[in-house]
């Protein structure tokens, strides 16, 4: 089966990969142009990412979970919360995917929580844009075209203007089931290693979203 990158039409510069710009410095462009543009949005208006329920939910509870963790304790249950102090059960507060954990402590530095929310939600954004673009060149995408569209997948009304700014669970779900989709294919292809498409898929998994497990079936049916 040929890809892309089987089918050169020995252009002037095939041959000669020193002159390109190395993939990986391209994904981290796209995330730190992602980053950049989604800063605007927060500069414009401070709330920004600190509306739905992140002002009522999530943002002080990783702020106090945070400040637990800082003390060497793993917030799994707290029966000062009463019925709403059992966290473990309550898969959305992510207690077991570690990249959150590490959000929480930032979160927990800081005083101004809708800064803290503009941070972490922007951090998901490029994430989500790294993933984007590599998940398109994965198909054969051309650089240029892809780029321009991973740009604008964290700009799309429902991820920005829902998600990013009230319901980080959806956003961080889509995040790592796009992470997931490249993986799996690029496995798929015998490029990559079987673990880093099953750790992906752990940090899609314990988003504590259930559409990030409904995601990945449809992703494995797909590549299938």
């Amino acid at each position: 089966m040929s890809t892309a990158a089987d089918t050169s039409t020995g252009s002037p510069t095939t041959g000669r990969p020193g002159r390109r710009i190395p993939e990986f410095v391209v994904v981290l462009g796209v995330g730190l142009a992602v980053a950049a543009t989604m800063t605007i949005a927060f500069l414009q208006q401070h709330d920004f990412y600190y509306g739905g329920d992140n002002p009522q939910s999530f943002i002080p509870l990783w702020h106090h979970f945070g400040h637990l963790l800082r003390a060497g304790q793993w917030p799994t249950m707290e029966p000062g919360g009463w019925t709403g102090g059992n966290y473990a059960a309550d898969g959305v507060y992510a207690l077991w995917n570690p990249v959150q954990l590490l959000d929480y402590v930032l979160v927990s530095y800081f005083d101004d929580l809708a800064t803290a929310a503009a941070i972490v939600q922007i951090q998901f954004l490029a994430l989500l844009g790294m993933g984007a673009y590599l998940l398109f060149r994965e198909y054969g995408a051309g650089r240029l075209a892809s780029v321009a569209v991973a740009l604008a997948v964290p700009a799309t009304g429902f991820t920005l203007y829902y998600e990013a700014n009230g319901w980080p669970a959806g956003l961080m779900a889509f995040t790592w089931v796009t992470w997931f989709w490249w993986a799996a294919r690029r496995q798929s292809r015998g490029h990559l290693l079987p673990l880093v498409t099953f750790l992906v898929g752990a940090l899609a998994m314990t988003t504590g979203n259930p559409y990030a497990a409904l995601g990945m079936v449809v992703v494995l049916a797909g590549i299938a």
